[in-house]
């Protein structure tokens, strides 16, 4: 069914399908510009449609430099006929016939966008005092002049990082309060007028404050801690991502979370780090406990690297994943999330465990999960990142009711029997010592791959190199073509140092360049807990036990066979369903 009404644009619900950059004016670097919108351009599927909005000097330039210049609309900077003729507050600056103005590239802060029936609707802040030369003030009249889109504003000052939107509600920030508040106001009652105003322009059932508890008070137990989100993370969306409902129908959402081993070289600024800790901490509670007064929420804690600002004035920057892009449609749930740079000093182990950390914590909630590679390093110097510097136009529809009613898991599984046959193979390379050949046998573990064929998977390992091959170089290269990467871990295998340093490191390294999946089996008593990658990947069997030790009864080892399958079965759906 269609949207009976105006509602806000989903932060989650619906497939992306126009995405909206603006002119970055705080680079001087034009090329920078490109590299980050080409590496979002290589890690969003193909068919996402982009709108960049520029400066007539440096349109040509992006134009002949963009990836994919057929999804590419590029907007001019004029706006002589808003600007000069239609406000005389405005000061227009006016160099070589065209306006010259400064638009900020946090394009996600500029507006929010409404939908009826699929066709958007852009609002916008009043803002009654444009700076000199500020074109922001400008955004929504161009690209709805220029797009051919309605656009409304509201009174009330907002800026789109610090609004959440999920199916019937949406998350609001303290600082949308604090930049409505004129000295002598009543906080509560601005707070109550902002609601209203939100719950109509948006369409949406509930406005959630994030500091504010159901009967409408504020009671932090630590105030301090409560403005450090404010203070050192700015947005909403640099610690909360909205992730759709889950199984038992509550609503979806990944806080961030300050763990120690993810803090680098913060020297003297511990004071601080902690009450971000314990700001993320008392806001994570208050969620699972119940801030909303019919919404209710599932929190999943989501590391957060925090990193020494060297030179910089806040002593320290947060790199959140949370300042992704989620998509949840059909028997999709998909995340883009920010590829931080991996520097030296230090930091480069950090940021490649707290991105396996990030990656392992979507994919426990059943999400295919796609780093984009450009680095977002300087983007949240600056108190952003990935979600910042973009804005969705427009998602594909979704139906409320399927949303509320019809689990995810049901859909993936309905969705993967059905498509099944007309999906390619997914190859598994499996690893393992010599040693332990006899795991291979038949009525082994052989036979859970050769099950799989069946759900058109295929396997391979080292058995099946021919007479001629130059078997390190065709292994490469399996593991490369590889969909899963299945290991057989024993003390053989850790010590084997072709396991551990060619098969164990290029399987590292496609996980992290195109998210592989990797899947330990342990199979006898062995010392992976010195395995730092091991240590950071779930594997089977659970709970210390060994397949050697403790599945020796054939009952028990069919019923573990048979869950190495399911489990493998579920991650080819999920990579089925990211490459669909």
């Amino acid at each position: 069914m269609g949207l009976a009404r105006s509602t806000v644009v989903s932060s989650v619900y619906g497939k992306i399908k126009q995405l909206l950059f603006t002119y970055p004016g705080l680079l001087r670097e034009p090329q920078d510009v490109i590299r980050i919108y080409n590496g979002i351009q290589r890690g969003l599927p193909p068919d996402v449609h982009y709108v960049l909005l520029a400066p007539y000097d440096a349109a040509g330039f992006y134009a002949s430099r963009f990836q994919r210049e057929q999804t590419v609309q590029l907007l001019p900077a004029d706006l002589l006929e808003y600007a000069g003729c239609h406000d005389p507050r405005l000061s227009v600056v006016v160099y070589d016939d065209r306006l010259k103005l400064s638009i900020s590239e946090w394009a996600q802060d500029h507006l929010a966008v409404l939908q009826e029936e699929g066709a958007p609707t852009l609002l916008s802040a009043l803002n009654t005092k444009p700076r000199r030369g500020d074109g922001n003030a400008w955004i929504t009249d161009m690209l709805a002049a220029e797009l051919n889109l309605r656009s409304t504003k509201t009174k009330y000052m907002f800026e789109g990082g610090d609004l959440l939107a999920g199916d019937a509600y949406v998350l609001a920030g303290r600082t949308l309060l604090d930049r409505n508040l004129v000295r002598g106001d009543d906080r509560e009652l601005v707070r109550s007028r902002l609601t209203e105003d939100f719950q109509r322009r948006l369409g949406v059932r509930e406005v959630i404050w994030i500091d504010q508890t159901p009967d409408g008070g504020q009671q932090w137990r630590n105030p301090s801690a409560l403005r450090s989100l404010d203070g050192l993370l700015h947005h909403i969306d640099l610690y909360l991502t909205l992730g759709g409902k889950d199984p038992s129908g509550r609503e979806l959402i990944f806080v961030g979370e300050v763990r120690e081993r993810y803090c680098v070289n913060i020297g003297t600024q511990q004071q601080q780090v902690a009450l971000l800790r314990d700001g993320l901490d008392e806001l994570a509670l208050r969620l699972e406990e119940g801030i909303a007064q019919s919404t209710k929420f599932r929190v999943v804690r989501l590391p957060l690297i925090v990193d020494y600002d060297e030179g910089g004035t806040t002593g320290f920057i947060a790199r959140p994943y949370n300042n992704c892009l989620i998509e949840v449609y059909d028997d999709q749930r998909n995340v883009y999330l920010p590829r931080y740079e991996r520097s030296a000093n230090g930091r480069k182990n950090v940021f490649a465990q707290a991105e396996e950390d990030a990656r392992r914590v979507f994919r426990a909630e059943g999400f295919s999960v796609r780093m984009v590679d450009e680095s977002f390093v300087h983007r949240s110097a600056n108190k952003g990142s990935f979600h910042c510097i973009t804005k969705v136009l427009r998602r594909g529809a979704y139906l409320r009711d399927q949303v509320q009613d019809e689990p995810w898991q049901d859909r993936v599984s309905s969705a993967a029997t059905v498509n099944d046959s007309a999906q390619r193979p997914l190859k598994i390379f499996v690893g393992y010592s010599h040693a332990d050949a006899q795991h291979l046998a038949k009525e082994r573990l052989l036979t859970v791959l050769d099950g799989l064929r069946h759900d058109n998977f295929t396997y391979w390992f080292d058995r099946d190199l021919l007479i001629g091959d130059v078997w390190h170089q065709v292994i490469i290269r399996q593991i490369k073509q590889a969909d899963i990467a299945l290991f057989l871990i024993s003390q053989h295998f850790l010590d084997s140092d072709y396991c551990r340093n060619t098969e164990v490191r290029e399987c590292l390294e496609q996980a992290s360049r195109r998210g592989m999946p990797i899947v330990p089996i342990i199979l006898s008593a062995c010392e992976w807990q010195r395995a730092e990658w091991l240590r950071r990947i779930r594997f089977l069997p659970t709970d210390g036990e060994t397949v050697e030790e403790h599945y020796n009864d054939k009952g028990r080892q069919a019923r573990l066979f048979l869950e190495i399958r399911k489990n493998l079965r579920v991650i080819g759906e999920r990579i089925r369903a990211a490459e669909d």
